[in-house]
């Protein structure tokens, strides 16, 4: 790819593992070729939101301009994160809602969340696939709901795979 875009651009690199880009970091197994992914340098940089101004007020009361700032600097820092953390999705998510008006639990909140997110570690590891592959959809139950108000879901995981003898293919229903 590099070399068919030479000249076309001035800044393109090729780089091979390991290297960092996008803020996440690239790693490659040179015996098995998995890629391995993660953000954990990225999480410690960020710092937690300084909780001495808010030690005494009640948790329901809206935060300060600055404090807000803050807030939403460090959701947009930990809402990277979610590129590499589905375990986080909920809770920014949460976070992201309260970030016009966030409120003394919404700033104690993320610094919890930031504390956990720095004591689990994460990574996803791509493996080279080598026999023969396949895309399957799983379908979130919800997906083909009518009602927007649906508390479901409204999701689908599209997957590529590699197959394994003896096991069944064809569509598979979990609930028949």
């Amino acid at each position: 790819v590099c070399s068919s875009d030479e000249g076309k651009y001035d800044d393109i690199t090729e780089s091979k593992p390991p290297f960092e880009a996008i803020g996440m970091v690239h790693v490659q197994d040179p015996t098995t070729m998995a890629v391995t992914n993660d953000q954990n340098h990225y999480v410690k940089q960020m710092h937690p939101i300084p909780e001495a101004s808010i030690r005494t007020l009640p948790d329901a009361q809206a935060v300060t301009t600055e404090l807000q700032g803050l807030f939403m600097s460090l959701l947009g820092g930990i809402a990277w994160l979610t590129l590499m953390r589905g375990d986080i999705c909920a809770f920014v998510g949460k976070f992201l809602r309260a970030a016009r008006a966030p409120t003394v639990a919404d700033i104690k909140g993320i610094n919890k969340l930031l504390k956990w997110v720095r004591r689990k570690s994460s990574c996803i590891t791509y493996v080279a696939l080598f026999g023969k592959v396949a895309l399957v959809a799983i379908a979130d139950s919800a997906y083909r709901a009518d009602d927007f108000d649906c508390l479901a879901l409204r999701a689908a995981l599209i997957l590529l795979i590699e197959i394994i003898d003896n096991v069944p293919s064809g569509r598979m229903h979990v609930l028949d």
